[in-house]
């Protein structure tokens, strides 16, 4: 089938827009990504996100954690599907698996490893990358730190 535009790519490969309460258009756009024989680029914004304390993308509950792992699991499983042998932990999933550990919320992040588990991913692995992470985020705090502290010293001592 000559594909004409975006709703024949939708039609063709049922692609679908999920009805998720985070990350409810990540699936639709890999596959139309995906699919689609010609992609334009544009260097205009077109999407924004709000930020307020109650906004959906920020008010993170345990239950929409749980949807970005299944969400982030299935572009994986995607993308292993196509053949194709990227690593789909970056920094985004490494990050939020970060935040629910050291939020002590153990149950949850022991639930989402299991999930992507699920998918495909390897538990212990995720781990080791995490604590790296946090290893090096450390590190970088505490040079932080004390170039700050020199700085206020040099101020201090007038050799700045």
């Amino acid at each position: 089938m000559q594909q004409n535009n975006q709703k024949d790519i939708i039609d063709e490969y049922q692609v679908t827009f999920e009805e998720v309460p985070i990350h409810d258009d990540t699936k639709f756009s890999y596959q139309i990504g995906h699919y689609a024989k010609k992609i334009k680029v544009d260097e205009r914004a077109i999407y924004c996100i709000s930020q307020s304390p109650n906004s959906i993308s920020f008010s993170l509950t345990d239950d929409k954690y749980l949807t970005r792992m299944h969400v982030i699991g299935e572009r994986d499983r995607f993308v292993r599907g196509l053949g194709l042998n990227l690593d789909c932990t970056g920094k985004f999933l490494l990050r939020t698996l970060s935040e629910i550990r050291d939020a002590g919320k153990v149950n949850l992040y022991e639930e989402c490893l299991g999930i992507l588990e699920g998918y495909g991913f390897q538990a212990d692995m995720l781990r080791r990358k995490i604590n790296d992470c946090a290893k090096r985020r450390s590190r970088i705090e505490r040079q932080i730190r004390l170039k700050t502290i020199i700085k206020r010293f040099l101020i201090r001592c007038h050799f700045l």
